[in-house]
């Protein structure tokens, strides 16, 4: 039998789900998660919250940032959360989760949640988040960096120029990349 990627997504998921009080305060692993990076690799999160809303942490973020954390991929193709069972007609991040997801990488926009497992209906995040804030800030932060790039370049040409072109070291020859 030949799995889809959404039951492998929901079988390392699964593995985590094991509801623990671990103080008082505080309760895990009752909502898990797990998401596939753009290189097809499988990271799983569980949820632990405590008496304090703010220091929370969803299962959603936590898959996240073990990808990031063992990878450096911020690009999520997939994403599926749960409790002990598989969505149904759920399985949608928080808003925290959807605002971290979408400020990780602009692409995120373009992951597919899973929402039912049996009919494998799914959603994109920039669906249920659609005129997203951080927009203009992310085209801004883009043209900053190429900006940047320029700067450098020219910087780096002045250097190259005026340390081996005019120091008597021959002919003045521009490096192939310098209009990168």
């Amino acid at each position: 039998m030949i799995l889809d990627i959404w039951e492998k997504m929901y079988n390392k998921a699964k593995v985590e789900y094991h509801r623990e009080q671990v103080s008082p305060f505080i309760v895990a692993h009752h909502v898990v998660s797990a998401v596939e990076s753009e290189d097809g690799k499988i990271f799983t999160g569980f949820c632990i919250e405590s008496a304090s809303g703010v220091m929370n942490l969803c299962a959603e973020r936590v898959a996240a940032l073990n990808m990031y954390m063992s990878t450096g991929k911020t690009r999520i193709r997939r994403l599926i959360a749960c409790r002990e069972n598989p969505p149904k007609n759920g399985g949608m991040p928080c808003g925290a989760c959807r605002e971290f997801l979408m400020q990780l990488d602009r692409a995120n926009g373009e992951m597919e949640i899973l929402t039912d497992f049996e009919s494998r209906r799914t959603v994109k995040l920039k669906e249920v988040f659609p005129s997203w804030w951080g927009e203009k800030r992310y085209v801004e932060w883009v043209e900053l960096l190429i900006t940047l790039r320029w700067v450098w370049n020219d910087f780096a040409l002045q250097f190259w120029f005026n340390r081996y072109s005019l120091s008597g070291c021959g002919d003045f020859l521009l490096p192939s990349n310098w209009l990168l």
